[in-house]
């Protein structure tokens, strides 16, 4: 098939992008925290930065006219939209990076700037409009990037030094430990904590006695020593990702800890992933990832996911820049080597929501720094979130269909329990069309499901091609913001290409050829069939046979050698080839590939 000329010529790839992207999978935006009337400004980013403990949310204006740290507090009857309680400000007018982070243990908020650290104490009567109530600087009087991250467990506070300039004092964290009688005007550090990595400190955090920095490529886990936090050598372990860094990624970028876990961001390929560490029961060491989290669809809309991260006792909570926040339930068999985001909070267009993330219990709090609120641009807010159970139960998260013959088809039923206490309606999303949701008599959940019923969902495998095909159904429910995801795995037999997907030659000069090589294996033909190929385009042929000549025989590869000749004036040019083995059904493959319009060179 051809198709008209291209102005801009590119290679083009093809993605199968799941409609749950496109879909609310929360229960609408929830109470929303704004600044007051006065302070309401345009291009002040209220949530650039959140934190919450027990009934008591933080976020941060970092804007031009009104920076500070906003208080929010539940009411009797629960969180509702509200603007600030109270507003802390620092009583030296801190820096223009007052609020860079923040975080809230209790009834103490510590609140980050780029040369020192704020401690604000919230007072008997309860918080009000107040200034600091200690500082802390770093062993450099803060010229060394100090507080631009931190983290608070009880009575601990951690914080990070960066520094800007090279050569310059050693990327660092300070721990500092309240003293008896309580946080005072300035406090001196603990312990200065180090790594032998030179690539500069990114993130910080601490549970209990454990505290872990995050480093470029790398994660440091440091443990309180049994006297009590003192400068200490080396770190205990170093985490790092098992798969190859590329050139962009950031593997550190962000942490959450909650007792003997330990979730770091990484923003690989643009898209971004989070590696989840479980301590093993000797204690933390050299290790790499337990599981990867990825986006649970393809790459689509999705982009940075974990650029911010929270953790309580059960839920990991990942936002992205692109308006979604997922949340991870532990399974009741602990983080296995897969996992799912039971339930997707989503936030209004272009808002940024996710970009700041925090949680308590089962209180989400997500920043959306970027919304528009009554008419002034990027004045942000932070929204609120009670997690509900996930009401979808499947029958199994890794659906393995039967090996058949290519060109034929196999069903398989998955049960789905509704666990809630309402009507249970879902939709479903297949990453590419090589599954099929049945529809029909044999399909009982359309119709919704009952509280504590089960319906039945046939699933259909119908591979395009010969060999293994993988594919994940998305479960969705938006009446409930609950996702439920299953893993499906078929073989296909028969002779054809080894690997899903398509051939991509490039773009090339019109009037030049290049050859690629298609490697077909034999998936379960008995002999040494061979493969004839034929297409119905000029601009795709067979080059030579290659190592096919002979056949290929059962559970062996070989390669075909296949030509892509453009012609002028030039254009994007796709077909699907024709594999014909003398043994076995016919197959095909997807070839593209871009020709250059040499007229348009000056």
């Amino acid at each position: 098939m051809r198709h008209k000329r291209l102005l801009v010529f590119a290679a083009v790839s093809t993605l199968f992008i799941s409609s749950a992207l496109a879909q609310s999978t929360s229960l609408g935006l929830g109470a929303r925290f704004t600044a007051s009337g006065e302070e309401e400004l345009t291009g002040d980013e209220l949530g650039f930065a959140v934190a919450i403990s027990g009934d008591t949310a933080v976020a941060i204006q970092l804007g031009y006219a009104a920076t500070g740290a906003h208080v929010y507090q539940r009411a009797p009857g629960g969180w509702a939209s509200e603007t600030q309680t109270s507003r802390l400000t620092p009583s030296d007018g801190g820096d223009s990076a007052f609020g860079s982070t923040v975080a809230i243990s209790g009834d103490t908020v510590v609140v980050g700037a780029f040369n020192k650290v704020y401690v604000f104490v919230k007072p008997a009567a309860g918080w009000r409009t107040m200034n600091e109530t200690a500082q802390l600087v770093g062993a450099n009087g803060g010229r060394d990037g100090f507080g631009q991250f931190l983290a608070i467990d009880g009575d601990t506070i951690v914080v990070g030094a960066q520094p800007f300039s090279t050569p310059g004092p050693q990327s660092a964290a300070y721990v500092f430990v309240k003293p008896s009688g309580g946080w005072a005007t300035t406090s001196t550090y603990s312990a200065k904590l180090t790594t032998p990595n030179e690539n500069g400190i990114l993130s910080a955090g601490i549970s209990g006695d454990s505290v872990v920095l995050g480093y470029t490529g790398a994660a440091y886990v440091f443990e309180k020593p049994s006297g009590g936090w003192a400068t200490t050598g080396l770190p205990k372990a170093t985490l790092t990702r098992s798969a190859p860094a590329g050139p962009n990624d950031t593997f550190g970028l962000s942490i959450a800890i909650s007792g003997d876990r330990i979730a770091v961001g990484d923003r690989a390929a643009g898209i971004g992933v989070v590696d989840l560490f479980v301590e093993p029961e000797t204690g933390w060491a050299d290790a790499t990832e337990t599981v990867e989290l990825s986006p649970p669809t393809t790459p689509g809309p999705t982009l940075n996911f974990g650029d911010a991260l929270a953790m309580d006792s059960s839920h990991l909570v990942v936002g992205s820049t692109t308006d979604e926040i997922f949340v991870y339930s532990q399974p009741p068999a602990g983080w296995g080597a897969s996992a799912w985001p039971s339930q997707e909070l989503t936030g209004n267009s272009g808002s940024f929501f996710g970009s700041s993330v925090a949680i308590d219990g089962q209180t989400v709090v997500g920043g959306a720094p970027r919304e528009n609120i009554n008419g002034n641009q990027i004045a942000g807010a932070a929204y609120l979130f009670t997690l509900f159970p996930n009401w979808i139960q499947v029958s199994t998260d890794f659906l393995e269909f039967p090996d058949m013959t290519f060109g034929s088809s196999e069903i398989v039923p998955v049960t789905v329990k509704n666990l809630g206490t309402g009507t249970l309606t879902f939709t479903t999303a297949m990453d590419s069309p090589n599954y099929q949701v049945v529809q029909g008599s044999e399909n009982t959940c359309s119709a919704g499901v009952p509280a504590g019923q089960s319906c039945v969902l046939p699933i259909k495998f119908n591979p395009p091609g010969v060999g293994q095909h993988t594919n994940h159904l998305t479960l969705t429910s938006p009446s409930s913001a609950s996702v439920s995801v299953i893993e499906m795995q078929g073989l296909a037999g028969g002779v054809g290409a080894a690997n899903e997907g398509y051939l991509n030659f490039g773009t090339i000069n019109d009037g030049t050829t290049v050859t690629l090589p298609l490697v077909i294996e034999n998936f379960g033909v008995p002999g040494s069939p061979t493969v004839a190929v034929s297409s119905s385009s000029p601009y795709f042929s067979l080059a030579s046979q290659g190592t096919c000549a002979a056949g290929v025989a059962e559970g062996t590869t070989c390669t075909l050698m296949l030509k892509f000749a453009p012609v002028d004036p030039g254009g994007f040019f796709s077909e699907e080839i024709t594999l014909t083995p003398s043994s076995g059904a016919a197959s095909m493959i997807s070839v593209q590939g871009v020709g250059y319009d040499t007229s348009l060179t000056p």
